[in-house]
């Protein structure tokens, strides 16, 4: 069995099928978290000292492994969000946003030979407990197009604890395609779902606690949102996103991506898609 080898049961793919997710144990190899973890911290620490702030300790672990970029946002915020950005470009995240673990996986779950991996769809987030940034409820699809046989990848850096937010997904919602947007725009927070409310009481919602090294596999048609971080600790995710591209409906399209490529979602292209 190679490294990328991780083989999900016929159980796993049917809960996948059924709810839209499906949770991984033992996802996310060991190294990657230690390399991408001393990385962040490599970075920051080194940002820091750069702009005359205080050098830190570089740590790989759960705990201290973001602890110069929480202390730069402290002082001096653009900056942080600077450090953020240029800590998505780093090769242990890369390496992993395009593993073959995951076009495996996605060949598993979408039943099909034919896998892409969505431009520009892979990404880290850092979920702070100001929540000034949590993404609303929203169906993957709509931002980031490509085709609607697709899964999302979410890995936690550190533990996600129900105090800190795990995200909240709608088991289920999946199954109904895509639902109506009541509002269009050039960026991700600017599709808004029409009739939230009644969404929220028409499906069921569970927010799994995840352990670092473990990751949930969603479907891009599910349901889902932020949890807020009610911790003192920021929330670290790694993402990355593949499609089915033999699917008919993503050829039309001539697979491609959505707001990361400049296409922005509208009701035409439900039409396009037949």
């Amino acid at each position: 069995m190679s490294k990328d080898d991780y083989r999900l049961s016929a159980e796993q793919v049917h809960e996948f099928e059924n709810q839209g997710y499906v949770y991984l144990n033992g996802y996310v190899p060991a190294t990657t978290l230690t390399e991408v973890r001393g990385t962040i911290s490599r970075w920051a620490s080194n940002y820091a000292a750069e702009f005359n702030h205080d050098k830190f300790v570089v740590s790989s672990g759960p705990d201290l492994f973001d602890a110069g970029l929480v202390a730069l946002r402290n002082e001096n915020n653009e900056g942080a969000g600077r450090l953020y950005d240029a800590i998505k470009k780093m090769p242990p995240f890369m390496q992993w946003a395009i593993a073959q673990r995951h076009v495996e996986t996605a060949r598993t779950l979408l039943r099909s030979s034919d896998i892409g991996v969505a431009s520009r769809g892979w990404g880290m987030r850092i979920d702070y407990p100001d929540n000034k940034h949590a993404t609303q409820l929203h169906q993957d699809f709509v931002s980031q197009l490509c085709g609607p046989r697709a899964i999302v990848i979410w890995a936690p850096l550190r533990d996600v604890t129900a105090e800190m937010g795990p995200v909240v997904l709608f088991p289920g919602s999946h199954l109904e395609g895509v639902f109506p947007i009541q509002a269009m725009g050039v960026q991700s927070e600017d599709l808004i779902i029409r009739d939230e409310s009644l969404l929220r009481n028409r499906f069921s919602h569970f927010a799994p606690e995840v352990k670092a090294g473990d990751a949930v596999v969603m479907d891009l048609m599910l349901l889902h949102e932020s949890g807020n971080n009610l911790s003192h600790l920021p929330r670290w995710s790694m993402l990355t996103r593949l499609f089915d591209a033999g699917d008919s409906r993503s050829v039309r399209i001539g697979w491609r991506g959505g707001i990361q490529e400049g296409n922005v979602y509208s009701d035409s292209l439900l039409t396009e898609m037949g």
